[in-house]
């Protein structure tokens, strides 16, 4: 299990690449999309 301390790390650093994702756009989305393709039907 992790320690409290690593959880709020992991968000930190999710927050900042959700971040960096949403302001570089959907072009950075797509291709990433083509690399690692979703699901069929899953929305990004």
């Amino acid at each position: 299990m992790l320690d409290l301390e690593h959880v709020d790390e992991i968000d930190r650093v999710l927050r900042a690449v959700a971040r960096a994702t949403s302001a570089r756009g959907a072009s950075t989305f797509a291709l990433c999309q083509d690399q690692m393709p979703l699901p069929a039907g899953a929305s990004p």
